[in-house]
């Protein structure tokens, strides 16, 4: 069992005499001690107070009587909460007799005592004092129980004392604020009285028992002081000293930071000015001659801030509050109106702490009685203040449960005040406090939910946070959110209308649909998880889990229906999961009308071209022909930049034809040569091709594609059997179907001889006997002629026939062909604009062909002038070639291009006209053309007839070579004016020049241009676009006059 006496007082004096405890010698020292006191205490600790320097005043006149200097009280408490209080006292005389000194007198009050200060201040305050003591009555004090005392004087008015010291309210105040902030920081108060020397302590013991009187407990406990000094000076332990009048010199640097009250001059020096708009000051004023009044709010205090630190024990503003609580208590209901948010906040400080419901009742009480008053002012229509509905949310999450009908019943009607005064900052303010707190939120939505409510209070509050989901996902988490804390919501058709309108909305924001969409599912499985029941015995609503359905299903009919498949990154589509259900989503879109349907079947389509590793052209069963187009389009745009080996496949489905049409070769080829990163992928794209069913059949290359490959090399890449090492790579171990080609290829590319050598080869060799024969011939039977003599006869002079030269052949026969033309007004029109028209024999590079941007470099020598978004006229009609048109294994046939039945008819041309150009040679036509035979004739039959067109006309001829063998060359020629020139070669040669006029213009068989592009020129004129350049794409093309068709 613990004991409950407390600890005894001890004592020490301390003066001037022959030996002390701690020297054998005269001087200060301690005389006497009690028992308890440990002699390093004594040093240390009392000692340092142990001292006395007499008033200046006194001094400078020679006073003698020992009563008139002022007594030093001092009161110090320590760090072990041990206090100590003493006096010194002036001594005219020590035991010599011969000078003076001092007498000290300290009472060590345990730390058990310390709380007597509170209440018993006044009696330390006037403690007695012995004032000498003779040394041979020991050494030895007797520990004491009490603190003895003197009778205390009686007291006075407190504001006359105040008024003769010459404190008024603000210094007062003032005076009040120093104290304070010296207990808890590190400034000194100094107070200079005016009074005389004689005075300085008595008055001081006064003022400091007003002081005492009107701070808090927690000050009082550690306050020290001195009631006087002769002169300001620091120590350890002393708050407020009492120092003599004219110490406090202005400017003195010792004490500049200190607080200063020289009463003398009315001076005070960093005390604060505005101290008398704090509510405790204030409050303490007034309650100066209210001791009893002033004692139970400092007992009020105690108990509101028994559970909180130090910190807050000791700090003005916490009186500041709790003085305006006490005062509200008593009734001063006007510092609440003035002040609502303050105090509400104020009170709720010290409420939130734990325990707090039941330490201090009294402030709760003081919370609900102002709850009450403001529900009132509501019901009356007036709309609160945010800091006061932010005040009772914060009371909500304290102890809201036992009021919680009340609190949200006050929130729905200021809510509802606010709305019908169109106040939609307040409303939108009040509804993010309701937000900010979980519980809240959640009993006052269950309420407006449930009371029928919802239209005016929850409506527009869902839709506007709906509105504000800066994305997708934001929409479904406030879903799942809502679900979870208000699973009555999900049965709110209101709320998932504008959930499933906004979702869609915030869908055509994202920039990455697809990738949002399926964020969007996973997060619906997250949601759904935690809608889960949290355990056993969970008795709450569970969610409507079809709003998640809902709204997963408004996510994917996004993606069917409104994603923008031209801007559609390949990766996007096939991150769509739902496309791999091909009859599902059919089954789905028949459902929709014809532009879903449409859609639907181009994504899924796409979907399977690009998802199966080897696709094939049964992914576009089903397909109209612009729905055809339209994917071929997607695939074209998402393969143009990886041409590579790996889509090959792929590629050649971007211009599939469907049915009997098949591949758009020359297209194919065309996309591949525009897109291509390395200019041999086409090899390899050639390569590839000749092992595919879509580019080969039987033993060659489809007709139509090995027409295509011969056109690209031709126009495209005419330099490619020039390089050795591609030909080493690509052109010599190929297949034997691309072989033929090549060799068409190369052929075409090479010079005229070499054209004439290898079509005539068998022809030539023939010819070559037949010559070496006739040589062997004329010169035997030159020798045998001179050896008889016959040279030796008169040499007849004959004048040679000049050589006949054939004109130059103006007719059109390359593939593509440009010239430029008047564009068509109206009789009264100024306007005369030019116009570009390309021709093509072939429709496939017709369809390849884009003329909308152009660039053309004008004859004049003028700037290169780049068109572009011109309007093409395109007129591209499909020719259905024979196969006899193209080469079907070239060393196995041996049949080269040309048309059958231009072929037979220059036959019979040849062979009509035959008989009379050997009749009659040199025969000058009647516009101007030669006609002449030559013929020869080898060890087969052959026969080459070879037509010339003169300066004026079209040549119509026929080259015919005809071997012992099974191989056949047949080639045509055809014009439409007169005026042919026809040859045979034979071993003579005869004819006569004719006199024909030169060429006005060229000359094209319009049947061989089945497909034209017309572009229209703005500000060109005719003359100007005659011999200029146009370069379309990586194309270049002269541009000529309107030829003769």
């Amino acid at each position: 069992m613990e004991n409950s006496t407390p600890q005894p007082i001890q004592q020490q004096l301390y003066t001037r005499e022959r030996r002390g405890i701690f020297r054998s010698t005269e001087g200060f020292d301690t005389i006497a001690r009690s028992k308890g006191l440990d002699h390093s205490f004594i040093k240390k600790t009392l000692h340092p107070f142990c001292a006395y320097d007499a008033p200046a005043e006194l001094s400078a006149r020679g006073e003698k009587d020992t009563t008139l200097y002022p007594d030093a009280l001092h009161l110090v408490h320590n760090d072990n909460d041990q206090t100590i209080i003493g006096r010194s006292t002036y001594q005219s005389a020590d035991f010599t007799g011969l000078r003076s000194a001092f007498f000290t007198h300290n009472y060590i009050i345990p730390s058990e005592r310390l709380d007597e200060i509170v209440n018993h201040y006044s009696a330390w305050l006037h403690a007695d004092f012995i004032d000498n003591y003779d040394i041979e009555q020991g050494q030895d004090l007797p520990e004491l129980s009490s603190l003895p005392v003197a009778s205390p004087p009686i007291r006075t008015d407190v504001v006359a004392l105040l008024n003769t010291l010459n404190i008024d309210e603000r210094m007062f105040k003032q005076l009040l604020f120093a104290v304070m902030t010296s207990v808890t920081g590190k400034k000194k108060v100094y107070i200079s009285l005016d009074v005389p020397a004689e005075q300085i302590s008595t008055l001081a013991k006064q003022l400091l028992e007003v002081i005492y009187a009107n701070i808090p407990y927690a000050f009082r406990k550690m306050l020290g002081f001195l009631t006087f000094s002769k002169e300001p000076q620091s120590k350890k332990g002393i708050h407020v000293m009492f120092v003599e009048r004219g110490s406090l010199r202005p400017g003195d640097r010792n004490i500049e930071k200190d607080f200063t009250f020289d009463l003398v001059a009315k001076r005070v020096t960093n005390g604060e000015n505005e101290l008398i708009k704090q509510p405790y000051f204030d409050f303490a004023w007034h309650n100066l001659n209210r001791p009893e009044r002033a004692e139970h709010f400092y007992s009020f205090a105690e108990l509101m801030l028994s559970d909180m630190n130090h910190i807050r024990q000791t700090s003005v503003s916490s009186y500041n509050d709790l003085a305006v609580f006490f005062q509200i208590e008593e009734g001063n209901e006007s510092l609440f109106i003035n002040n609502k948010n303050m105090v509400l906040h104020g009170l709720l400080e010290y409420l939130s702490l734990p325990g707090a419901m039941t330490s201090k009742v009294r402030l709760n009480d003081i919370f609900l009685a102002r709850f009450d008053q403001e529900f009132d002012l509501i019901k009356q229509g007036e709309v609160p203040d945010l800091g006061i509905v932010e005040a009772f949310r914060d009371y909500y999450g304290i102890c809201g449960k036992h009021n919680e009908g009340k609190i949200v019943t006050y929130l729905m009607v200021a809510i509802s005040h606010a709305a019908s005064t169109k106040r939609k900052e307040a409303v939108a303010s009040f509804y993010k406090v309701i937000e900010s707190s979980p519980k809240l939120s959640k009993a006052f939505f269950d309420m407006v939910l449930s009371s029928g409510f919802e239209k005016s209070l929850f409506e527009p509050y869902i839709l506007e946070k709906l509105h504000h989901a800066p994305k997708a996902r934001d929409v479904m988490q406030l879903v799942g959110v809502w679900g979870k804390n208000h699973p009555i919501v999900t049965r709110n058709t209101y709320f998932v209308d504008q959930a499933k309108s906004q979702l869609s909305v915030k869908l055509r924001k994202e920039s990455e649909p697809v990738t949002a969409v399926n964020a969007l599912l996973k997060q619906q499985l997250k949601i759904e998880e935690d809608w889960e029941p949290q355990g056993p015995g969970h008795n709450a609503v569970a969610p409507d889990y079809t709003v998640m359905d809902q709204l997963a299903y408004v996510a994917n009919l996004f993606l069917l229906t409104e994603l923008d498949l031209d801007t559609l990154p390949r990766e996007q589509l096939l991150k769509i999961d739902f496309l791999q259900e091909q009859s599902e989503v059919k089954q789905w879109a028949s459902k929709f009308d014809t532009r879903i349907k449409s859609q639907v079947a181009v994504m899924l389509a796409a979907y399977a071209w690009f998802s199966h590793d080897q696709p094939d052209e049964s992914v576009f069963d089903g397909l109209s022909p612009m729905e055809l187009d339209r994917v071929q389009q997607l695939g074209r745009q998402w393969l143009q930049n990886q041409i590579v080996p790996a889509q090959f496949g792929r590629l050649a489905l971007a211009f599939y034809q469907g049915g009997q049409a098949g591949v758009n070769y020359p297209g194919l080829i065309n996309f591949i040569h525009r897109n291509v990163q390395d200019h041999e992928d086409i090899y390899s794209f050639f390569q590839w091709s000749a092992t595919q069913q879509m580019f080969a059949a039987g033993r060659g290359l489809i007709p139509a594609y090995a027409s295509a490959i011969i056109f690209y090399f031709k126009n495209m890449d005419r330099d490619a059997f020039k390089k050795k090492d591609v030909v080493k790579k690509y052109f010599t171990s190929v297949n034997p179907k691309l072989k033929a080609v090549y060799a068409k290829a190369e052929l075409e590319l090479s010079s005229p001889f070499m054209k004439f050598l290898r079509r005539n080869s068998r022809q030539l060799v023939k010819m070559c006997m037949v010559v070496g024969v006739v040589l062997i011939v004329l010169v035997g039977g030159f020798y045998g002629l001179k050896a008889t003599g016959i040279f030796d006869k008169e040499k007849v002079v004959v004048n040679p026939t000049p050589p006949v030269v054939p004109p130059v052949d103006e007719s059109i026969s390359e593939d593509v062909v440009v010239y430029a033309d008047q564009v068509e007004h109206t009789e009264d029109s100024e306007v005369k604009d030019a116009q570009l028209v390309f021709l093509f024999k072939n429709a496939g590079t017709c369809e390849a062909f884009d003329a909308s941007n152009i660039t053309l470099e004008l004859a004049d020598g003028t700037d290169p002038k780049i068109l572009t978004n011109l309007e093409p006229d395109v007129k591209c009609e499909v020719v259905v070639e024979s196969d006899s048109s193209e080469t079907n294994g070239l060393e196995d046939t041996g049949v080269a291009a040309g048309k059958s039945d231009g072929a037979s008819k220059d036959a019979e041309t040849e062979k009509g006209d035959s008989a009379t150009t050997n009749d009659e040679p040199g025969k000058v036509g009647e516009d101007g053309a030669v006609e002449g035979t030559e013929t020869g004739t080898g060890t087969g039959t052959g026969t080459e007839a070879e037509s010339e067109v003169n300066s004026s006309g079209a040549g119509i001829g026929t080259d015919v070579k005809s071997g012992t063998g099974s191989e056949t060359e047949i080639g045509t020629e055809e014009g439409t004016d007169s005026g042919a020139v026809t040859g045979t070669d034979d071993a003579t040669h005869s004819g006569e020049a004719g006199s024909g006029g030169q060429a006005s213009m060229p000359i094209i068989n319009i049947e061989e241009y089945k497909s034209s592009i017309t572009v229209k020129l703005p500000e060109v004129t005719l003359e100007n676009l005659v011999g200029s350049t146009v370069k379309v794409g990586i194309e270049t093309f002269t541009v000529m006059k309107k030829p003769s068709m």
